[in-house]
């Protein structure tokens, strides 16, 4: 939220590199957070075992 606030939303002047930091975390910060999400799935993962989530998939099916 900082970056697209800095980066487009705000009117104020700001030095280039302040500018470009802003506009990189536009970039930068989604891709943060689905690396993150993708370290928790395979946290997840790991936990479980690959064994559980093919069993519980199949145990939903039957059922």
């Amino acid at each position: 939220m900082t970056g697209i606030y800095g980066a487009y939303l705000y009117n104020g002047q700001t030095p280039i590199a302040l500018l470009v930091a802003m506009h990189s975390l536009t970039v930068l910060g989604p891709t943060l957070i689905k690396i993150g999400y993708v370290m928790r799935l395979l946290a997840q993962h790991r936990i479980r075992g690959p064994e559980t989530t093919v069993g519980a998939c199949l145990q939903a099916i039957a059922v």
